[in-house]
């Protein structure tokens, strides 16, 4: 006969969870957390709210490899059960629509998206009032969405308030500005306002580097954009200059394979396909398919979509 685990085995699972996750040992990580699903639905049942916060672990694990499908139905269940335990004001209401409204992006579900995005917007707004730097994070969630539908003109208004916001908070040189111009400067592009997109990635990307304190990362998305935005203009040169700075920070800052590098190497590759310099690119999109195997799984939508660059490259090649 099995003895029952412990009443807070749970709470130690989870705790390994964290530690795992924190580490990128996602697959680990992942039985860990079903381990201490199981646990916490035994000694608590299967509608209290702590089970809602494993089910959210569990889920952002399987978001994290790809697994949309997979995913969504625990992002579910735990905004069911934090609905019917909590508050309507609840903050852990909100981070369960934040990751709902995700995956339903991620699977293109855009209406379905917004309206959550938007529940979480309006508790935020609730809560900490609608000049709160943390109603600009649930904004910017807002605009994507927007924008992802086409809805060019209601993003950007939606993303110039969270600027505002931002800038009256921490002042006009705060990296979190940058994000809030990089987003801009994105739908610019978007809407084939070139030279405003130029300008806002470069005051992005200048405030950055003048910041103080730990922001390689976002410098190296900032990037990143950057580069992408002179690819789609055909200037090359100049994206590739920018495609290797942000290889070299993001090695130095994250490490060499973690997938934010192997992005990176996808988009270079891209980037030297276009010029056809055709043996370097098939290095990079070589090492970049070898980092997402690794670190995201085989089934990881990110590795089919490597493997796929690198197929066409090849079948030009002969």
């Amino acid at each position: 006969m099995n003895a029952h685990p412990p009443a807070d085995e749970w709470r130690a699972l989870a705790a390994e969870v964290s530690s795992l996750y924190e580490r990128g040992d996602y697959e680990q990580a992942l039985s860990v957390a079903e381990r201490a699903l199981e646990s916490v639905e035994a000694a608590l049942g299967a509608e209290h709210r702590e089970v809602a916060t494993i089910l959210g672990d569990l889920g952002v694990l399987h978001d994290t490899r790809g697994r949309y499908l997979t995913a969504e139905p625990l992002y579910e269940r735990s905004l069911a059960i934090r609905e019917k335990t909590l508050s309507l004001d609840h903050l852990d209401l909100v981070l369960s629509l934040e990751n709902l409204a995700r995956a339903y992006y991620a699977r293109y579900r855009y209406p379905e998206s917004e309206d959550l995005c938007r529940h979480a917007l309006l508790i935020k707004e609730r809560v900490f009032g609608p000049d709160h730097a943390a109603v600009a994070d649930a904004l910017d969630d807002l605009a994507e969405v927007r924008s992802a539908q086409g809805r060019h003109e209601e993003a950007r208004s939606v993303y110039a308030r969270a600027r505002h916001i931002r800038e009256k908070a921490f002042g006009p040189q705060h990296p979190l500005v940058a994000r809030s111009l990089d987003s801009l400067a994105a739908l610019e592009a978007a809407q084939a306002n070139h030279a405003e997109a130029e300008t806002l990635h470069q005051r992005a990307i200048s405030i950055w580097e003048a910041s103080p304190g730990p922001h390689d990362l976002d410098l190296a998305i900032g990037l990143r954009n950057f580069a992408a935005f002179y690819d789609a203009q055909g200037r090359h040169e100049s994206a590739q200059l920018l495609h290797q700075r942000t290889l070299d920070l993001l090695e130095k800052s994250v490490g060499p394979e973690h997938p934010e590098v192997a992005t990176s190497l996808n988009y270079l590759a891209g980037s030297l396909r276009a010029v056809d310099d055709l043996a370097k690119a098939q290095a990079l999109y070589e090492r970049a398919l070898a980092i997402r195997e690794k670190t995201l799984g085989l089934e990881h939508p990110l590795v089919a979509a490597t493997a796929s660059d690198l197929g066409v490259l090849e079948s030009s090649q002969g």
